[in-house]
């Protein structure tokens, strides 16, 4: 059985869809292009040994710029 979708379905549903997803969400204008989800970081044990492996990956570029210009109107948003 092949499982597709889940955390967007789940995420949707709970009434938080995810940034950029058009089946669960839709798009917002400012959109980075593609589904806005990333893993900064995952930690597994290896099965048996005991040895964990901790890998980290930075913010994807489109998806930090989106970020500042998500700051960007904000700031020009703020009531003074």
């Amino acid at each position: 059985y092949k499982r597709q979708h889940q955390i967007r379905v789940q995420l949707a549903s709970a009434g938080h869809p995810l940034v950029g997803d058009r089946r669960y969400g839709g798009p917002l204008p400012s959109q980075p292009g593609r589904v806005f989800l990333h893993c900064c970081r995952l930690i597994l044990d290896a099965p048996g040994t005991g040895h964990s492996f901790d890998v980290s990956a930075r913010l994807p570029e489109e998806l930090a710029n989106c970020l500042t210009h998500l700051d960007m109107i904000a700031a020009e948003c703020a009531i003074p």
